[in-house]
């Protein structure tokens, strides 16, 4: 439960010191998918297992204000977030994969019971008598949308990974600009970030520069704790040597949407498979 008690900067805990961050201007993508990492699995477990880990949680975020930066590690090829990240983030579907993609039918019961029954019809239309009836046309109505749509009305999880058919006949060029239409497309209708472009210094210095690893360790443990911080508070907290600015304003425009998705599942997976490639 939220404290309705006025938090003032004098509240916060001692251990908070923001000079503490200062390392922060110096990381790399792999310092950064490292902390933000740690930070979206605290955030997860208070979110989804409170109930179950409320002593851990407590001393998770009294840790981070202690000792704020996480050790430096290498990030190897099959770590992720929420999924095995690998160096190429395309990548050939397995044959097992291929032979266990009806899987979700299977598992999901009722839900799937619409794609199940076509799923039927048209292995007796294939594997059976042909019929090419009214009840074949309906089925294949059914099935004609991208394998995605349906694992997704099903309640299946992709983690971002879709399959998609190529045709390797096709000229570069149209390959590429095809592959871009259709990642748009399918990436809005995910609901899915558009990272365009790989992370760089600029993306870095600016998230250093917000303090947003300091606004997301102040903002867990106010959750975890109970209380509530308010923007004018935190902007005091995280900037407290600017006087000439709407601290408050900054909070809410700035720094609270710039740690969002910086610690968003798909920049987190993005962050670790160029931290592969390039650790810089």
């Amino acid at each position: 439960m939220v404290s309705n008690v006025k938090f003032q900067r004098a509240d916060l805990p001692r251990s908070f010191d923001i000079s503490k961050y200062d390392t922060c201007a110096q990381f790399g993508v792999s310092e950064w998918y490292n902390n933000l990492m740690r930070r979206a699995l605290t955030r997860s477990m208070f979110e989804n297992h409170r109930e179950h880990y409320w002593t851990e949680l407590n001393h998770t975020v009294d840790f981070w204000l202690e000792n704020p930066i996480a050790p430096v590690r290498k990030i190897e090829e099959g770590d992720g977030y929420i999924k095995n990240v690998f160096r190429s983030q395309v990548r050939d579907q397995t044959a097992f994969e291929l032979s266990c993609g009806d899987w979700a039918l299977n598992v999901y019961g009722e839900v799937g019971s619409v794609y199940r029954e076509a799923v039927a019809v048209m292995r007796e239309e294939v594997y059976g008598d042909f019929k090419g009836d009214d009840a074949a046309k309906s089925a294949y109505e059914v099935l004609d949308v991208p394998a995605w749509k349906m694992l997704t009305d099903l309640g299946v999880n992709l983690s971002g990974e879709v399959a998609v058919n190529v045709d390797l006949y096709a000229s570069e060029d149209k390959l590429v600009d095809d592959f871009r239409a259709w990642l748009k497309v399918t990436r809005s209708a995910l609901g899915v970030h558009d990272i365009v472009r790989r992370l760089d210094k600029s993306d870095f210095g600016r998230w250093a520069q917000n303090r947003i690893l300091a606004y997301l360790d102040l903002t867990l443990w106010a959750k975890v704790k109970g209380h509530m911080i308010t923007n004018q508070v935190m902007g005091v907290a995280l900037f407290p040597d600017e006087y000439n600015v709407n601290l408050a304003e900054r909070i809410r425009k700035t720094v609270a949407p710039e740690a969002s998705i910086a610690i968003s599942t798909p920049y987190l997976e993005a962050m670790a498979s160029q931290a592969m490639t390039n650790p810089e």
